[in-house]
């Protein structure tokens, strides 16, 4: 692993998954002892406004909790609850050549399989 600043997080070497904005790698939170998932974006703006809604949702068991924002040498690094699982669709489908067809994208996140979230 390789330190992270705030030197609180290190960072495993290799990404766990990737989305549009970014790659979601898995890493160590020191300060609190817990593993966590740390998103590392060159889209600052993008990432401010993710790890905003993400602060808004609270707690959620079908959710990874939020735990950090912070911006480091132009990239974004939004810190989260590192969930075990597989990631939400099969392909990126923003790679050139590629089209984004109708059973979604990933989205960089880790989330267990979902079958439903309960109605409210």
């Amino acid at each position: 692993m390789k330190p992270l600043l705030p030197n609180q997080y290190t960072l495993e070497a290799k990404p766990r998954g990737r989305g549009t904005y970014g790659k979601v790698y898995f890493g160590f939170d020191h300060k609190n002892n817990r593993k966590v998932a740390i998103k590392i974006t060159p889209n600052v703006h993008v990432a401010k406004k993710e790890a905003s809604m993400m602060k808004t949702y609270g707690i959620s068991q079908h959710l990874p909790a939020f735990y950090n924002y912070f911006v480091s040498n132009n990239k974004a690094y939004i810190i989260m609850e590192a969930v075990e699982g597989e990631t939400l669709g099969t392909n990126n489908f923003y790679y050139e050549g590629k089209k984004r067809t109708e059973t979604g994208h990933s989205n960089g996140c880790f989330c267990s399989k979902i079958t439903a979230a309960p109605s409210q």
